[in-house]
């Protein structure tokens, strides 16, 4: 069973992926805000992460930044509703996995989170 993280400020979204997380048979751990994103991390020690780039304190781009700073190795998905060239770029340099557009279907998160766990 793997620990999968997932930060986002709609509540909804983590309801959401959260029961997704468990009928795969793996468990949700959450944030809804960036520093407690990265407190939690540190903690826990996730085995995949998937960021929303807005949250409401700090940027999911600098939640990305500080956890890179201590554990390169965490693949990390990132969630957005906003897709811009700039943002994606700024995030693979980063060294993101795989982006999802909020408001798609759940398919091809479940089939990213299979393929990272199986490699995390």
């Amino acid at each position: 069973m793997a620990r999968i993280m997932v930060v986002d400020d709609e509540p909804v979204i983590i309801d959401t992926i959260g029961m997704l997380i468990r009928r795969m048979g793996h468990s949700p751990i959450t944030a809804r805000k960036g520093e407690q994103a990265i407190t939690t991390f540190r903690k826990e020690r996730p085995h995949v992460m998937i960021l929303d780039l807005g949250l409401p304190d700090i940027s999911g781009l600098d939640v990305l930044k500080r956890i890179r700073e201590f554990h390169a190795d965490t693949p990390i998905v990132i969630l957005t509703g906003d897709n811009t060239e700039d943002l994606e770029r700024q995030a693979r340099t980063l060294g993101v996995s795989d982006f999802v557009l909020k408001g798609s279907n759940l398919g091809p998160l479940k089939e990213i989170i299979e393929r990272l766990v199986k490699t995390a």
